[in-house]
């Protein structure tokens, strides 16, 4: 009688197939996760650059008399407080990110836009494509100041 020592071929080939299915499958998951993970750390970034954008316009809008002129100057939008002569703010978007007077507010953006409407002033904007290329629309009511 022989006692059977070591592997044949096919074991070790049908065990290094069934390894590298089982290796195969952990990496997938993990580049899944990794992907997900990147997702969501882009769309935190947004919301959270888009909440500073909000933060700072709702601010200068509630800090105004609510009368303003908005005028456009190609990618650039002046907000002027038509009450105060020397009240002039400027949003501007360069190089796929908004500035409020040369400060820096949110990137990745792709078109920026503010339109005024009767008693509203809107915020329109979309994200570039590599940030997932989002629509995101604010309205501001204006208080009526007579």
């Amino acid at each position: 009688m022989h006692s059977k020592k070591g592997m044949t071929l096919l074991e070790l080939m049908v065990g290094l197939f069934v390894f590298s299915i089982i290796i195969g499958s952990i990496h997938h998951i993990f580049l899944n996760f990794m992907s997900h993970h990147q997702n969501q750390e882009i769309s935190v970034q947004v919301q959270e650059e888009s909440d500073r954008l909000n933060y700072y316009f709702e601010k200068d809008i509630r800090e105004s008399n609510q009368q303003f002129n908005v005028n456009q100057n190609g990618n650039c939008f002046f907000l002027k407080d038509t009450a105060e002569t020397d009240s002039k703010l400027q949003y501007c978007l360069e190089d796929n990110t908004i500035y409020r007077n040369k400060q820096v507010l949110m990137n990745n953006v792709s078109e920026f836009k503010i339109e005024e409407n009767t008693n509203k002033i809107i915020l329109k904007l979309k994200t570039s494509e590599k940030v997932g290329g989002q629509f995101y629309e604010q309205s501001y009511t204006l208080r009526n100041v007579e």
